[in-house]
């Protein structure tokens, strides 16, 4: 299992998640789980484009590695994050072999 090292220089006030598809049961399964255990919300700027503004708590890494499980348990697998000033972008791409629907 891969796991998500961020360092201190990548921690930034937002985070863009693109998908390699748009798909609903991903936005559903995130938004509630990202409200439910982190009280967080994101805004949809486009079907297979989210961002969310991170809070000074919770740990952010936390939440980084909260999303790259959640989005790896609905069939995503990050493929590359970069820091672009104060947002980092997530890029996950759909698991080939992947069982969800």
């Amino acid at each position: 299992m891969n796991t998500l090292i961020v360092d201190q220089n990548y921690i930034s006030t937002h985070i863009c998640l693109i998908f390699s598809e748009a798909d609903p049961k991903l936005w559903e399964t995130l938004t509630t789980k990202f409200k439910e255990v982190l009280n967080l919300s994101f805004e949809k700027t486009k079907d297979a484009v989210w961002k969310l503004k991170l809070p000074k708590s919770p740990n952010r890494i936390q939440v980084h590695s909260y999303l790259v499980e959640w989005c790896r348990d609905c069939g995503f697998e990050l493929t590359h994050f970069q820091s672009d000033r104060d947002v980092l972008h997530f890029i996950f791409e759909r698991k080939q072999n992947s069982n969800q629907k």
